[in-house]
């Protein structure tokens, strides 16, 4: 896919109710900014669509030059 990342199977939430997934990333090779975009949905896997809920979020990456 272009750039996306995905997931293929649930992902059961942690004793503080969050579910984390990690990546690498590979800056572009020149600074700039640059926005990480991420969406998901919390379901109960119960086949109802009542208590599910869908989040979206960014992060905004400066990328700055290599130090010489």
């Amino acid at each position: 896919m272009s750039g996306e990342i995905t997931h293929t199977q649930p992902k059961a939430n942690n004793a503080s109710g969050l579910a984390t997934f990690q990546f690498q990333w590979t800056a572009p090779a020149l600074p700039g900014a640059v926005t990480l975009y991420g969406a998901g949905n919390s379901i109960e896997l119960n086949g109802y669509p009542g208590g599910d809920m869908p989040g979206l979020g960014n992060l905004a990456v400066t990328v700055a030059s290599p130090r010489r």
